[in-house]
């Protein structure tokens, strides 16, 4: 220590000595001397001294190291000094003794331990879990792969067997021979196919044998089990234009399709899709009309299905109306109709008239301009006094006449032109697209001067022979003639056919 600012050596030893002959009780605190205002703290020796002829190496580097070889108890060891109430730390103080047991590294090593098998079963059942998971999927995988293979014939062996369905064989004993043969693996699960698709009405079985094979799917299996198959025939109709709907059910019934109500319900009722079915439900068509489709039966040769339904009958006959006239019909020839003022209905309603009034394909477009001269002058001729409209009247009654008779044109009824003005409720026939397009393109006919020069007839009458002739007349003057030219033909066309007859 200094001691004001000259160093003054203190006996080390002996006070070192003194401390240890003292009481073990006294020995845990060192109470040094009245400090100086002024205290300093003595250096460490760093060599060899002698004191009282004692050899003195190197002091330990603290008292408190010096203390550790003492045995003494833990609990009176301090580590600091105290002078005058106040405290000062020892400069290097030396560890603590610690208890004898685990130290940190153990503790801190068995916690991690500890951890670490926490962690190891937390793994394990994790993957146990995760491999019971894994194997129920599996299983359940495999179930549903099953299953579905069953029901739709995946991959199947082709195993193959004949069943003999009797009148008191039943669904459940059918599916148990199918199921021992190996056809189906699951019994009860075809049981609820069938179930499901009978919906809940009686399963009829076909009687007769049957053949199944491995390869064949559930709804192979019921087809087999519950539908008879009849082969299909083919059936060729030809019908001809100028028929009237009436004759083409007919037809069609002769050659085996279908019943006369159904065709009636399928041609009034059934919402066909086309586009001029469709308009024709919008428009106020006259309650006198006789179909609804009337005109629309397309004339031609079709093949058939011997089994198919009425109204797919009558609707591969609308398609071929499509096809043949309709698919043009508002590029082509709606302008010119509508320049005449007249519906798509009109013009097949007079396309039916034209159709029967002709009879060749080249008087179409003559007769079509005679209606035109009478519609667009229906003041002077009210009526269009065609014979073949009577001659419809006729049929709805069943009766036809050749020569018309005078109480035939004078029948009051809607479709008479004889009687009533403008064009009739309906078409009286189907007409042929010759007939259709001569309507819309109508051209005055021709006839010779008296010196044999061709000139057109502004016509408003025409008649014809059963020969096949029609003459065309302006005036009724000009019409009358021809009456009784045609009259003449009439006869030679029956005396004719009087001698070949005889022959």
């Amino acid at each position: 220590m200094k001691d004001n600012g000259k160093q003054t050596n203190i006996d080390l030893l002996s006070i070192i000595n003194a401390f240890r002959a003292a009481p073990v009780e006294r020995r845990h605190r060192f109470v040094p001397t009245q400090k100086s205002s002024t205290d300093t703290v003595l250096p460490r020796p760093s060599h060899i001294t002698e004191i009282d002829g004692t050899i003195i190496q190197e002091l330990p580097r603290s008292i408190g190291s010096h203390f550790e070889t003492e045995t003494l108890p833990s609990d009176v060891v301090t580590s600091h000094f105290t002078a005058d109430g106040e405290s000062e730390k020892i400069a290097n103080p030396a560890p603590r003794r610690r208890k004898k047991g685990v130290t940190t590294a153990v503790r801190l090593a068995g916690r991690a331990a500890e951890g670490a098998a926490g962690a190891g079963a937390f793994t394990f059942k994790l993957v146990a879990y995760i491999a019971v998971v894994l194997i129920i999927s599996a299983y359940a995988a495999y179930y549903l792969v099953s299953l579905a293979n069953d029901v739709f014939a995946f991959v199947k062996e082709p195993l193959e067997c004949t069943v003999t369905i009797s009148e008191n064989t039943t669904p459940d004993s059918v599916v148990t021979i199918l199921q021992n043969e190996g056809i189906i693996r699951y019994g009860d699960l075809f049981r609820v196919y069938m179930e499901y698709q009978a919906d809940g009405e009686e399963i009829v079985l076909i009687q007769g044998d049957h053949t199944f094979n491995g390869t064949m799917n559930y709804s192979q299996i019921y087809s087999e089990l519950t539908i008879a198959y009849v082969p299909r025939t083919i059936v060729r109709v030809t019908i001809p234009e100028g028929l009237t709907t009436d004759e083409i059910i007919d037809l069609l019934v002769e050659n085996g399709l279908g019943t006369k109500e159904n065709y009636v319900e399928a041609i009034n009722n059934y919402p066909y899709k086309h586009e001029f079915v469709q308009q024709l439900s919008q428009m106020e068509l006259s309650p006198d009309r006789t179909y609804r489709l009337d005109g629309y039966l397309f004339p031609d040769t079709y093949q058939f299905y011997s089994d198919l339904d009425e109204y797919l009958v009558i609707n591969k006959l609308l398609n071929n109306f499509v096809e043949k006239f309709w698919k043009d019909y508002k590029k082509t020839y709606k302008a010119k109709l509508d320049a005449k003022g007249l519906t798509f209905d009109d013009l097949v309603t007079l396309a039916s008239i034209v159709e029967e009034e002709g009879k060749a394909a080249q008087e179409y477009e003559y007769i079509a301009y005679v209606f035109y001269n009478r519609l667009s002058h229906s003041d002077t001729y009210p009526q269009l006094q065609s014979d073949a409209t009577v001659n419809y009247v006729l049929s709805l009654s069943g009766l036809h006449e050749e020569d018309l008779t005078q109480a035939s044109l004078d029948i009051v009824h809607p479709y008479n032109t004889y009687i009533f003005g403008g064009l009739t409720p309906g078409a009286i026939c189907n007409p042929g697209l010759d007939a259709i397009l001569g309507t819309i393109y109508p051209t005055a006919p021709y006839s010779y001067d008296s010196e044999g020069n061709v000139i057109d007839v502004d016509a408003y009458y025409f008649v014809s022979s059963k020969l096949g002739n029609t003459y065309y007349a302006k005036t009724l003057a000009e019409h009358k003639k021809n009456i009784k030219t045609v009259e003449a033909e009439n006869k030679e066309y029956e005396a004719a056919k009087q001698e070949d007859a005889q022959q």
